[in-house]
């Protein structure tokens, strides 16, 4: 039921399938940024292992608009996979951007690797991905 209230919702109004991109794009670079900015600083010197600077380095992704980035790539996802409109005004605004459905999909992997390997949302964020 709400969820396809949300799909027509997008579906009906083609101005927020190309504004859920715009945003994912925007929380994309945000992340990217932040992760840049982090390899730049003397914090990574500071770490004891390659993995300590691992968790560090996506732990200043996320706060820097990966968590946001990896939430919008995955309705983004959803709306795709559930709407065949949506998934079109998604497809010609990602490429209007310069850019292809490689982002959404980059998006749900990386949220998908930070989640439980059993839990119900990574095994919906697969089925997604399935799809596209």
């Amino acid at each position: 039921d709400c969820l396809e209230r949300v799909i027509s919702k997008f579906a009906d109004d083609k101005a927020k399938c190309e504004r859920l991109v715009e945003l994912l794009l925007q929380y994309d670079e945000k992340s990217r940024q932040a992760e840049y900015i982090f390899f730049k600083s003397d914090v990574e010197e500071s770490l004891p292992d390659e993995e300590a600077v691992q968790w560090a380095a996506l732990e200043a992704k996320l706060q820097g608009g990966g968590d946001v980035f990896h939430r919008l790539g995955a309705i983004t996802a959803c709306i795709a996979v559930h709407s065949k409109v949506c998934h079109e005004h998604i497809l010609r605004k990602l490429r209007q951007l310069k850019s292809g459905m490689c982002l959404v999909t980059t998006a749900v992997e990386e949220f998908m690797s930070v989640l439980d390997d059993q839990s119900d949302q990574k095994i919906k964020l697969q089925s997604y991905l399935d799809k596209l």
